[in-house]
């Protein structure tokens, strides 16, 4: 892009200056990756308004242009045309920040994508079905995402390190890639039996078939849903979906508001909003809430 032209007095400019600033560079990898596709991407935000002199997004009408383009987005995929509309917001906001521009005209535009995958969650027939079809070290793999409720990308990264011994036994304390925040959590009598029958030289917890930690944190969650079909179990599931299944556990167990948003590394206010929805999808937890 920094090679386009032009760029001095057009959006692109502002663009670049945002990919070049703290702001930018301090995010989570993954979502550096994800602005930096939605930017670059042939129908990306330098497609649409790179070349567009910087005070257009100073005159109130650039907000029908930017609906105009995330509904053309949303033809092939809402969510990813609520991604590229957030991110376009975002380098505004901060162009806004810096004085850049004058006016944010793109404040508090409604999304279109709707997530429902609160409402899909592994239940333990289904995690007993997988795992008698697949090898142990996919097993471990659905295994310590339902015990933990990390993040297929945390999994990856979980190794030994992590691990502290406790009063009570050990915890599992780790910063979450995605937003930064810092998760403690017990290690269950489950979760202690996979690690016990870890290899004591293996370091990563999570490894692939011949040993070697994972690649990417995609390779985690193809392995399983592979293993998902094979057994014949409901192919919405996927691996993430077992935070949904360790937040359940966690209602079952009595845990108070602040203990749950240490556990899954929400904020507080997710995590309020997450139990009443937890609890109203699982009748037999509502008297342990």
């Amino acid at each position: 892009i920094a090679d386009l032209t032009p760029a001095q007095g057009y959006f692109r400019q502002i663009i670049l200056a945002y990919l070049k600033s703290p702001e930018f560079t301090n995010l989570a990898l993954r979502t550096q990756k994800d602005m930096k596709t939605s930017v670059a991407h042939p129908n990306g935000i330098d497609a649409r308004f790179g070349t567009a002199p910087i005070k257009a997004f100073d005159d109130p009408r650039i907000r029908q242009h930017a609906y105009k383009w995330r509904d053309e987005l949303a033809k092939n995929s809402a969510r990813v045309a609520d991604m590229r509309l957030t991110h376009l917001t975002t380098i505004v906001s901060w162009a806004v920040d810096r004085g850049l521009l004058t006016k944010h005209n793109l404040m508090q535009i409604k999304k279109l994508y709707k997530s429902k995958r609160a409402e899909i969650y592994w239940t333990e027939a289904e995690v007993d079905q997988l795992c008698a079809v697949a090898p142990p070290y996919v097993q471990n793999i659905l295994k310590v995402a339902v015990e933990t409720g990390l993040r297929p990308g945390d999994l990856r990264n979980l190794n030994r390190s992590h691990l502290q011994k406790t009063d009570f036994g050990y915890r599992i304390v780790m910063r979450t890639a995605k937003r930064g925040r810092v998760v403690s959590i017990p290690v269950t009598e489950a979760l202690h039996l996979v690690l016990k029958s870890l290899p004591k030289d293996q370091f990563q917890v999570l490894v692939g078939a011949n040993g070697v930690p994972f690649k990417s944190e995609n390779s985690l969650g193809s392995v399983v849903s592979k293993y998902r079909d094979i057994a014949g179990i409901r192919k919405e599931l996927r691996l993430y979906d077992a935070r949904g299944t360790a937040a359940t556990k966690l209602f079952k167990a009595n845990l108070s508001l602040r203990e749950v948003t240490t556990f899954m590394g929400w904020s507080m206010q997710n995590a309020a909003n997450m139990i009443e929805t937890y609890a109203s999808m699982h009748p037999d937890t509502n008297s342990d809430v």
